[in-house]
């Protein structure tokens, strides 16, 4: 969304790879330590939110880095296209 590319472009590229896994992480791990409706859906919607935030960021990031050889570029973007739909694939095993 325009909101999260500006988000990306204001804070930083690499500040959102790094902290948007991380503040999921603990997330979880509030989830994992008050189990209760209210708490799962927060943590839910802001796991969304996190989500989408760093699907961003990388995507951005790499196509910063492949911005001359749009070939590349295109086998980066497919592989990460895969690498997300290995691990809901994996994930639901």
């Amino acid at each position: 969304t325009p909101q999260l590319g500006r988000l990306s472009d204001t804070i930083g590229r690499k500040p959102l790879l790094v902290g948007a896994p991380a503040l999921a992480l603990l997330c979880r791990g509030v989830a994992a330590s008050r189990p209760t409706i209210r708490v799962l859906v927060i943590v839910k919607l802001l796991s969304l939110l996190l989500t989408s935030t760093f699907s961003v960021a990388l995507r951005a990031s790499i196509a910063d880095t492949h911005r001359d050889d749009p070939a590349a570029l295109t086998g980066k973007l497919g592989l990460v296209s895969a690498s997300a739909g290995a691990a809901y694939s994996v994930g639901m095993l």
